[in-house]
């Protein structure tokens, strides 16, 4: 008689599986959303020109966008914290859809898609995702 060995094989998840996932960041940030939402009113800027952004800081993409928007940040706190660091805020659509362009081309197409939209660009997982605001 054969004994049947089991091996359970990690499977990484797919660009779909990561970009779904991106839901679930945006949904932990709901409240940062609706702060951003007011904002744009309040500072009288237009949804053309632009967005909110959620930005995993140590995420791969992430990273290197939050550097640029909030330099010499100390995510470090964060982290001591055990708290995954994210930069959240009110950024021009220009340099956005730039970024997307390189890493992401497919939520920079939803991106241009939506140019007349209240959108959240939320980078995380190693992709990007784009969700009407």
């Amino acid at each position: 008689m054969r004994a049947v060995i089991a091996v359970a094989i990690a499977v990484p998840p797919s660009r779909a599986d990561r970009k779904m996932n991106c839901q679930k960041t945006l949904e932990m940030n709901a409240d940062r959303v609706q702060h951003f939402k007011k904002r744009i009113t309040e500072l009288g800027l237009t949804v053309e020109e632009s967005l909110i952004v959620i930005l995993n800081v140590d995420d791969e993409h992430g990273g290197p966008l939050a550097d640029v928007f909030m330099p010499n940040q100390n995510w470090q706190v964060f982290r001591d914290r055990g708290e995954v660091p994210f930069a959240r805020g009110l950024v021009r659509r220009e340099g956005i859809d730039e970024a997307l362009e390189f890493f992401d081309k497919e939520a920079a197409y939803k991106l241009r898609a939506m140019a007349d939209k209240a959108v959240v660009v939320v980078v995380d997982f190693g992709v990007a995702e784009v969700f009407p605001a």
